[in-house]
């Protein structure tokens, strides 16, 4: 039996009170990559991805704050305008350590 692989995942939250807010921030430096304010890029297992919500869950308020995952095609594509949070080319690099 193969192991799961891992998968690229956009988290994103919308926490109501700045206290819960800063817990969730912490735990998520811990998990991924921060793309922009409130959106992670996480690389994990579906196992891995349930310990993080298992955490996220432990913090967060159920009726006023939220925190989704997307999981990210094999083929990504994406489109920026504005100013960059990453530096340009950074999700390129990351696709040949199998992170996108």
């Amino acid at each position: 039996m193969s192991r799961p692989r891992p998968a690229p995942w956009l988290v994103a939250y919308d926490i109501a009170h700045p206290r819960r807010l800063r817990r969730v921030h912490a735990i998520l430096v811990r998990y991924g990559l921060p793309v922009q304010y409130s959106v992670f890029l996480v690389h994990a297992t579906p196992a891995g991805l349930d310990a993080l919500f298992d955490e996220l869950a432990a913090v967060i308020h159920p009726r006023h704050d939220d925190v989704r995952a997307y999981r990210l095609p094999p083929e990504l594509w994406y489109r920026c305008v504005g100013s960059p949070a990453l530096p340009r080319g950074l999700l390129a690099a990351l696709e040949g350590f199998g992170v996108v």
